[in-house]
């Protein structure tokens, strides 16, 4: 994915309830043309999208601020709203219907200024909540990823597996294992001179034509696929 993407796809779908109410409204009440409409709801999801964008590209670049996502896009979004304000252009964000809507029911002043600044707080909001759920997916074992704010959240999401305690299998489980946890290659008479490694916590042996294809573990031995502990000679 491109970077700044998911505010891409958080900003698209935060411009959808203004769609949605434009629709709505220019349907039922305002009557509005439907080309009008068309055009409404491609300029409201382009803007919602790039402003999305946006605000991911600058959460990135103030990375050392103590600011989430959510305030940022609130502020961004009043800013739009106000910005809106000043050229008069309310439809920019909630649409022709949206517009008229607001003017039936608020009155002129109120419907130019109050409502594209609501919008854009609701926006800004609705943007920052969806952009932060998608970061909270559950991480990959072995990758470090920054869920939290600032250097404690940062090192609170560092998944390390060689660090990470298992507990001893039962005394029933520590049965001697004699093939190859990957390939099942035996040992013994079938499996003649080649060398086995084995993982003590996990009770597997790898051979050598496997192992060797593993990471190294502090660059003397390999590290098992599964846990990333270092790997000893079978015994």
């Amino acid at each position: 994915m491109v970077v700044g993407g998911k505010g891409l796809r958080a900003g698209f779908l935060a411009s959808l309830p203004f769609v949605i109410l434009n629709i709505a409204t220019a349907t039922t009440i305002a009557g509005t043309p439907p080309a009008i409409i068309i055009t409404d709801t491609i300029i409201t999801m382009i803007l919602g999208a790039v402003l999305g964008l946006l605000v991911a590209g600058v959460k990135k670049a103030l990375f050392f601020l103590p600011i989430s996502h959510a305030s940022l896009a609130a502020i961004v979004g009043l800013a739009v709203g106000g910005i809106l304000v000043y050229d008069n252009r309310p439809e920019v964000l909630l649409g022709h219907g949206g517009k008229s809507t607001a003017a039936t029911y608020l009155g002129g002043a109120l419907a130019s200024t109050v409502a594209p600044l609501a919008a854009g707080l609701f926006w800004g909001l609705m943007m920052g909540g969806i952009y932060s759920v998608g970061l909270k997916k559950e991480p990959k074992a072995g990758v470090t990823t920054r869920l939290g704010g600032g250097l404690t959240g940062f090192l609170k999401s560092r998944i390390v597996p060689s660090m990470q305690t298992t507990p001893s299998p039962p005394p029933s489980m520590k049965a001697k294992i004699d093939r190859c946890a990957k390939c099942g290659r035996r040992r013994g008479i079938l499996g003649g001179s080649v060398k086995f490694l084995a993982c003590s916590r996990d009770m597997t042996i790898y051979c050598e034509s496997c192992y060797t294809s593993f990471h190294r573990f502090g660059g003397i031995t390999y590290a098992c696929p599964v846990c990333g502990g270092a790997l000893s000679p079978a015994k």
